[in-house]
């Protein structure tokens, strides 16, 4: 009898939270078999046989998680693919009697993002970051989306944020809308990018950004472009919203306290093409920007500290960056060992002998510089406290520091949970190590 699937993930999930696929049907045959493709290649085969209630339960996590890795994308300008944090795949099911492998079919194709989730998940909840568009037919008989509300940037970082005017950071969103068998056209991937800059109540400036590779990224050409290239490497788009991440793509806007990010989609229902990609005020008055379908607030701080501001940038529970300031005291101590060994002085390989004036018996023959820094946060409220937990058990950690990113890993081994309630004002200290020693010459 042929093997049938009796049970599959959902069509996108996280990859640390069980793939379990289910296969039913087995009957004479020893045992089910289950091969994992990524494109369109087998990568790893399974086999066993049926348990007590004559199934075999197979979780594939393990092996999507070794396709899966973040990034560097602290330096994005405007946007970039975030390869690493989101990959498809199939898989080919059937049973095998002695050496004999018969396969009965092969599975619709399933996605994975980098992401966890807590032990009893089995099927992540990522309805607040896929968009779901609605399709309306517009008058000229084209097919646009509408959002009723926006969706959650890849985060969980509460609430909006405050920056250093000379900041890096980043936002990465879902560029893969889930539309369903409708052809939404411009619209299966978001657009454009439109920002808005403030001075006080005052709009000092405006911009729009067309996502496609005028702007870094490989999804369209450009606004003019209403096909769209989605790929694995691109589902998960990374845009560069850090003052300084604008500032190196040349934007450079007038005196401001704050700016807005919005997403947004293409009004499909605009006949006309639009002229010139690089004139703002054009898309903004003939109204192309469509429904936004993320957005994010920015305020502007540059609070003089005793200290030089931190960055640290972390891989966050979805698989991409998220960043925080320690903005109080930070400590770097480099700890440093030594290999020696006595060298005899003396010219003992030359034709008479005589003692080196400046020569020395210990010598180092190697060395290791390692660097650890001590950083610390300001006061911090309970619901960043808690979001904080997300930087104290990531696996890939960067701080910005001296102008230049250096990877590092977290020494410290305990977090606690601190709420005002508990310890009053309270801030956090955190110890990481660069991942890289210095390197020292022989002596």
């Amino acid at each position: 009898m042929a093997a049938t699937i009796s049970q599959q993930p959902q069509a996108t999930n996280g990859a640390y939270v069980p793939n379990v696929w289910v296969l039913d049907g087995l009957t004479t045959e020893d045992r089910y078999v289950l091969n994992v493709l990524i494109n369109g290649t087998i990568v790893s085969t399974i086999k066993q046989p049926a348990n007590p209630a004559g199934v075999g339960i197979f979780d594939v996590s393990k092996i999507l998680q070794s396709y899966l890795e973040p990034g560097f994308v602290e330096l994005t300008q405007f946007f970039a693919s975030t390869p690493g944090s989101y990959m498809s795949y199939q898989i080919q099911y059937g049973t095998e009697t002695g050496t004999s492998v018969t396969i009965d079919g092969t599975s619709i194709t399933k996605f994975v993002i980098n992401a966890t989730d807590n032990w009893r998940t089995l099927n992540m909840d990522l309805s607040d970051f896929i968009p779901v568009p609605v399709a309306q037919l517009c008058e000229n008989s084209n097919i646009t989306a509408r959002y009723a509300s926006p969706y959650s940037f890849l985060t969980n970082y509460p609430g909006d944020y405050t920056v250093r005017s000379n900041e890096y950071k980043t936002l990465s969103f879902f560029a893969k809308v889930d539309v369903g068998g409708t052809n939404f056209g411009p619209n299966a991937a978001p657009f454009f990018a439109h920002v808005e800059y403030y001075n006080g109540l005052t709009k000092v400036l405006e911009v729009v950004f067309t996502i496609g590779s005028g702007y870094g990224s490989d999804i369209r050409t450009n606004c003019q472009d209403m096909t769209v290239n989605l790929t694995n490497n691109n589902s998960i788009t990374t845009m560069g919203v850090g003052p300084q991440n604008f500032a190196d793509a040349g934007i450079t806007p007038p005196a401001h306290d704050r700016y807005e990010i919005h997403i947004h989609a293409y009004n499909n229902c605009v006949n006309t093409t639009i002229a010139d990609c690089q004139d703002f005020s054009e898309i903004l008055a003939d109204g192309y920007l469509g429904d936004i379908i993320y957005e994010a607030s920015f305020t502007i701080d540059d609070s003089c500290e005793k200290f030089e501001p931190v960055t640290v940038s972390f891989m966050n529970q979805y698989g991409v960056k998220d960043y925080f300031d320690f903005t109080k005291r930070n400590t770097s101590i480099t700890n440093t060992s030594r290999n020696n060994y006595t060298k005899v002085n003396g010219t003992w390989s030359s034709s008479s002998f005589s003692i080196n004036q400046h020569g020395r018996g210990k010598t180092v023959f190697s060395s290791d510089a390692t660097t650890s820094v001590t950083i610390s946060t300001d006061w911090m409220e309970d619901n960043i406290s808690e979001w904080l937990e997300e930087l104290y058990i990531s696996p890939s950690v960067q701080l910005y520091i001296d102008g230049q990113w250096e990877p590092c890993v977290i020494t410290q081994a305990l977090y606690e949970e601190k709420t005002y309630a508990r310890n009053q004002l309270f801030q956090h200290v955190i110890t990481v190590e660069y991942a890289n020693n210095q390197k020292i010459q022989r002596g």
